[in-house]
């Protein structure tokens, strides 16, 4: 039986403090004047930040061009749903 990765077991905890991260500066910048309440609401609810790891995804982490030398790394996405 495999070795549970450490990162694995932070995974729920990482992935809520960097959303909650996000949700800070963005609201930041739209206190700020930078970015309006649509783009804030459009920046919180429509993009996501999501934690990879390199060996997941290796062919979409190359044609990405995101060569991080460590195991896993951040990426702030847009998730769009089509009909």
């Amino acid at each position: 039986m495999g070795v549970m990765d450490s990162e694995l077991v932070a995974l729920p905890t990482d992935t809520g403090n960097v959303n909650t991260v996000k949700d800070i500066v963005l609201e930041q910048l739209h206190d700020d004047g930078v970015i309006t309440k649509e783009q804030l609401k459009e920046y919180g609810n429509g993009w996501h930040i999501i934690i990879i790891k390199n060996g997941w995804f290796k062919n979409i982490v190359r044609r990405l061009g995101l060569n991080n030398k460590g195991s896993y790394f951040y990426k702030y996405v847009k998730f769009t749903l089509e009909t």
